[in-house]
Formats: C-alpha cells, sequence, structure tokens
C-alpha cells in the first residue's frame, strides 16, 4: 500500500480482526482532485450525508 496513513489503519484493524488477515489490501481512493474538497467529502461521508 503507497499510502503510509492507509496502512496504518489497515494494521490497526487487522491487529483487532485477524479473522481478516487473509483479506487483500483495499485499494485507497480519493474523493476530489485536491485536498480541500477531498477534506470536505470526506467530512460529509463520516455524517452520513454523502
Amino acid at each position: 500500500m503507497e499510502n503510509a496513513s492507509a496502512q496504518n489503519l489497515w494494521d490497526e484493524f487487522l491487529a483487532a480482526h485477524p479473522e481478516f488477515a487473509h483479506v487483500e489490501i483495499p485499494k485507497v481512493i480519493h474523493f476530489c482532485d485536491n485536498e480541500k474538497d477531498e477534506n470536505i467529502c470526506a467530512d460529509l461521508v463520516e455524517r452520513d450525508i454523502k
């Protein structure tokens, strides 16, 4: 996985849920082409708006 932050999240998830150790690492995607819009979209997803 190229994104270190995403890799850390995956590692933490596997530590809590070792039954998923056989699952392929998910692909990391971005919502937008710039950080400002990406953060806005991520916030909307977290609040179940988008």
